[in-house]
């Protein structure tokens, strides 16, 4: 391109961009976010504060539509979080003492800030010997109710644990395993009410006591074990003499799963006290705080125990024939917690069950890999409400746009010409741009049924600091 010409065209861009500075822009159908208010909302029991003095709440029907925090690292997702539990959990306790919050804690912030002894807390680690709990897997099975409902549990579990070890070309040895796991849970459950019935102060119904036998007991010891009940007898295909490479594969397939998952806190016995049961602490209520930690040293090796955890207490808050105080769901991260059995039950039908789900996610992607798109977009969903963070993923920025609908709109100006250009287009009423000028700490906020708008949450500042 000749010097001049290139001169020509960059005066003929800058006159172009001039006209539209004085362009004159009218909503024709829809609207569009900039200078939406701050809706009010009735019977306030959430609020945020801004850091321009302005404040929006939720109340609890709102919450009941669950809420989806969307938005890159660092963009104030935790910050938002913490205003969130601070106001939970400062209410009087009368108005609270049905209700129980359970906390997947991916850093350990939440523990950080908002732990109180008598709190039931699930982690690994020297820093958390003195506070832990320690999940007894035969105590959420004891909470199914009468035998049968219990020993279904027992398969439910077993199923949930091996989900993520299945191979495509050989699915029989993870099914194998996941089959004699479950029996042997069973097991378990028919020895201890023998030994109940014949006065044995004994009681072998603790992970520890599970863990060793199924470590310790030969292919023999399983062998009679099945032959002991009627209703185990096909599970003795999967042995054979109990030295082919079809129980060598089963066996190798069950002792795998233990050694990845029954670890620390979940394979111990624990001191009177601290035993744990997911279904029970729902029930109990009480305002009660239950932290799950996610351990960093071992990364995603357990997220089944995790997953479990979050499946067992959102069966037990669907299991309810009515609302009986609040569940809060508070989930930091919510890609590490993939493919929960209950999460879409959970957010379209829990709301009348008191269930609030409060998740976090960096990218809507995610979901989308982890549930596939057609389930992740019926997922993400079921949040109503959505505050969206910057976030420099291109397809989560457009799916905030599609959120929130098309507009239509005039744009008028004249050209570089001089003539008068009058044009009809179609936008969103938040756009891709305006997604991606938000700074940290400002998100658009959209509310069930209310249009959305602007708003910048103060910085939190921790109570307990120095």
């Amino acid at each position: 391109m000749e010097f001049r010409e290139f001169i020509d065209r960059s005066l003929q861009n800058s006159k172009e961009e001039d006209s539209k500075k004085n362009s004159h822009k009218e909503i024709l159908q829809g609207y569009t976010i900039a200078n939406q208010p701050i809706p009010q909302i009735d019977k306030a029991y959430i609020t945020f504060n801004s850091k321009d003095g302005s404040s929006f709440s939720l109340n609890k029907s709102l919450l009941s539509r669950h809420i989806l925090l969307l938005g890159g690292i660092g963009v104030g997702k935790t910050n938002t979080f913490n205003h969130l539990l601070r106001d939970l959990f400062g209410k009087d306790i009368e108005e609270v003492k049905d209700n129980v919050t359970v906390i997947f804690d991916t850093k350990g912030d939440f523990f950080k800030e908002f732990y109180s002894p008598g709190d039931i807390v699930i982690a690994n680690g020297k820093e958390y010997e003195n506070t832990t709990c320690y999940w007894n897997v035969f105590e959420d099975i004891k909470a199914a109710g009468d035998e049968e409902s219990q020993e279904l549990m027992c398969r439910e579990i077993a199923k949930a644990l091996f989900s993520d070890r299945k191979s495509a070309s050989q699915p029989f040895f993870s099914n194998a395993a996941a089959d004699i796991f479950a029996k042997t849970l069973i097991h378990f459950l028919r020895t201890q009410k023998r030994f109940d019935e014949e006065g044995h102060n004994t009681n072998v119904l603790n992970n520890y006591e599970l863990i060793k036998f199924l470590q310790q007991a030969s292919v023999q010891h399983f062998i009679k074990m099945c032959k002991k009940y009627p209703d185990f007898k096909g599970t003795l295909s999967y042995f054979g003499d109990g030295s082919s490479n079809q129980a060598l594969g089963v066996f190798g397939e069950l002792n795998s799963m233990l050694n990845d998952y029954f670890i620390g806190v979940f394979a111990k016995k624990a001191p009177v006290g601290r035993e744990f049961s997911m279904r029970n602490s729902i029930r109990k209520k009480g305002n009660q705080k239950i932290f799950i930690e996610y351990d960093l040293t071992v990364g995603e090796t357990l997220t089944p125990m995790y997953r479990l955890l979050i499946d067992l207490a959102l069966k037990e808050a669907l299991g309810r024939s009515h609302s009986a105080g609040d569940v809060y769901m508070i989930i930091d991260e919510f890609k590490l917690l993939p493919k929960l059995q209950h999460i879409d039950d959970a957010l379209n039908f829990g709301r009348s069950l008191g269930i609030k789900v409060v998740a976090g996610i960096q990218n809507i992607t995610q979901l989308y890999d982890i549930y596939g798109e057609s389930r992740g977009a019926v997922i993400a969903s079921g949040f109503s409400n959505l505050f969206a963070f910057k976030t420099i993923d291109a397809e989560s920025r457009d799916y905030v746009s599609k959120v929130f609908g098309k507009n239509y709109y005039s744009m008028s100006y004249f050209n570089s010409a001089g003539e008068f250009v009058d044009e009809n287009r179609e936008g969103h009423s938040v756009e891709d741009w305006e997604l991606m000028d938000l700074g940290i700490g400002r998100a658009v906020v959209g509310l069930a049924n209310y249009r959305p708008f602007y708003f910048s949450f103060e910085e939190y500042i921790s109570s307990r600091e120095g």
